[in-house]
């Protein structure tokens, strides 16, 4: 027996032993939580869209003043929910103090740099502004890639096998989509929009050529798509040949958010894409984040204590959430200023860098 398959056997076995006493067996927290927050949220943000959109619900779509802020309830409350999302990372960062004093550096030090950099080089500001709108795609693109790997580890398979197979799964059923529909030009000008303070219009010179290739990229996608999909299949099956075991969760969470975001950004209009987007990726984020932090958050606020400690941690973690998500709408939609948005912009950046290494299969810290 190879020291692979020794490793997959011994790992499985484990596995079983822990999910015969919690009947979860393969999920992170339980079937219905798992299936509610995690796998079949695209579904769930899809449904939600195409029921407004559908049943013309004017009270959700109409132009309001909400907070001195011009814009229909759905668009108000997804921006708060993307921007409660991003910084729902502190009660994982700097809260948590076995992940806070290892990264003590880049947690304390690194946002105050970034910080300084906004606010005195306009270039910086520029730059940072228009790597969130990338960035953010490729950091929602590796949270699937980092679902895949934890089911992974549910099943009591090596946390590195199978690693850059799940890496361009989670490209393909997230990002490729992108490429072949109506949304690819707002991304790209939204993001080249930050350098026209600077003098510098780069529409002309990139994202013209990139709409114009649009028809051969989008055919390159379904058949490059299409090959890597066979071989992905392949490549698993000759694993499981030597003791890797496949999680049906994780090929259902691929399946749910592979065919969701094809339809989305293939087929519904860029804000609507938006929605279905932003709202499954922060769904899940709250949920794991609650989840894995919830004993942490609660001792934070000094409620472990009680009998209702838990649930009053909970109310108190979503009321300054989506508090800061509604500060940042507001704050954004009136200028704002230099110092709110370039506060913004660190904690929109940190947490794409943070998500990177503070959750972590391979060192056992999900």
């Amino acid at each position: 027996m190879s020291s692979w398959t020794h490793e997959a056997t011994t790992g499985a076995d484990a596995v079983r032993e822990r999910t015969w006493a919690l009947p979860r067996k393969g999920y992170i927290v339980s079937p219905v939580f798992d299936l509610t927050y995690f796998i079949l949220s695209p579904l769930l943000g899809l449904l939600i869209i195409r029921g407004i959109v559908l049943g013309q619900f004017d009270w959700a779509t109409s132009p309001q003043n909400i907070l001195g802020v011009i814009d229909s309830r759905v668009g108000f409350a997804i921006a708060v929910w993307t921007y409660a999302h991003l910084f729902a990372v502190v009660f994982r960062s700097h809260l948590n103090g076995e992940i806070f004093r290892r990264h003590r550096f880049r947690f304390v030090a690194v946002p105050i740099l970034l910080f300084l950099g906004l606010t005195t080089s306009k270039w910086v500001f520029a730059t940072g502004l228009a790597l969130t709108w990338f960035w953010d795609v490729y950091h929602s693109s590796m949270q699937v890639f980092g679902f895949s790997r934890i089911y992974d580890s549910k099943m009591g398979n090596p946390p590195d096998v199978g690693r850059r197979l799940d890496i361009w799964m989670a490209h393909l059923v997230y990002i490729a989509p992108i490429f072949v529909g109506l949304s690819l030009r707002p991304l790209l000008e939204s993001a080249l929009r930050e350098y026209r303070p600077l003098g510098l219009d780069l529409q002309p010179s990139v994202v013209e050529p990139i709409l114009a290739a649009q028809a051969g990229i989008t055919g390159a996608i379904i058949v490059g798509g299409s090959c890597f999909v066979v071989y992905y299949v392949y490549s698993y099956w000759k694993l499981s040949r030597q003791g890797y075991r496949y999680s049906p969760q994780k090929a259902l969470m691929l399946l749910t958010t592979g065919t969701v975001s094809f339809y989305a950004w293939g087929f519904l209009h860029p804000a609507g894409a938006f929605f279905v987007a932003n709202f499954f990726h922060g769904l899940q984020y709250f949920a794991m984040v609650w989840w894995s932090e919830r004993k942490n958050i609660s001792r934070s606020f000094g409620l472990s204590r009680f009998a209702m400690g838990h649930l009053v941690s909970l109310l108190l973690f979503l009321v300054i959430i989506f508090g800061v998500g509604t500060w940042h709408k507001v704050a954004a939609t009136h200028g704002g200023g230099l110092i709110a948005v370039s506060i913004a912009t660190v904690i929109s950046l940190m947490h794409f860098w943070y998500d990177g290494f503070i959750w972590s299969v391979r060192r056992h810290e999900v």
